[in-house]
């Protein structure tokens, strides 16, 4: 199954999943820096508690 380290994927208390390149944003953003994740997901409308990605869904 191929896999890629790089990407990172977090859950926002609003509901929305962002999911990161990391080999695209520097290391250390400058302060109050915004956040621009490469993929924004919308539609839960809950907090969640954990992410698993599914390569056959």
């Amino acid at each position: 199954m191929p896999q890629n380290p790089d990407l990172i994927a977090t859950k926002t208390v609003a509901g929305e999943v962002h999911v990161f390149d990391r080999t695209k944003h520097v290391s250390q953003p400058a302060e109050g820096a915004l956040s621009k994740p490469q993929i924004r997901l919308r539609g839960h409308d809950q907090e969640g508690y954990g992410i698993a990605f599914c390569p056959s869904c």
